[in-house]
């Protein structure tokens, strides 16, 4: 084979590339395609996200639900925060993520616990949480429940 046959990338199994760049470049592109769906996931989420704040700034609020014992049902349901109640101490507070992400948030209560939160309820029955729940992890939802609704934390 002579240099210019080598060199010239339209002969088959010739390329420009070296091998080891071929790879790379092919590395590169799975990388930027795993890049882009990663942010439109992203993109979906926030769009979710949008879509229950608006609904819960517009409706009644989240309800509160008494449970018997110390400790939380299995399943929870939306916009109901459930109170587990024994001998007329509480002792917890159970809901799932408002963002919508199925997510169950358990808050403790007790004085005696580390980080403990504050539990007030109005004449019509509704939650108001102090201080703010703050999700480190996850989908990061930071919000406060104040009356019965999601204030969101920008």
């Amino acid at each position: 084979m002579d240099e210019k046959q080598h060199r010239d990338p339209r002969l088959k199994g010739a390329s420009p590339w070296p091998a080891g760049a071929r790879v790379a470049k092919a590395e590169a592109g799975k990388v930027n395609f795993l890049s882009f769906i990663g942010g439109q996931i992203r993109a979906i989420g926030a769009r979710i996200r949008d879509f229950f704040r608006y609904f819960d700034a517009a409706g009644t609020g989240w309800r509160l639900r008494t449970v018997q014992g110390d400790s939380l049902p299995r399943n929870f349901s939306q916009r109901t925060v459930f109170l587990a109640r024994e001998d007329g101490e509480d002792w917890c507070v159970g809901f799932l993520c408002p963002c919508g992400c199925g997510r169950k948030i358990e808050l403790l209560l007790i004085r005696e616990a580390k980080p403990r939160w504050d539990l007030t309820v109005d004449a019509r029955q509704r939650p108001t949480l102090h201080p703010s729940v703050y999700l480190n992890d996850g989908c990061r939802s930071h919000f406060w429940i104040r009356a019965g609704h999601i204030v969101w934390c920008e």
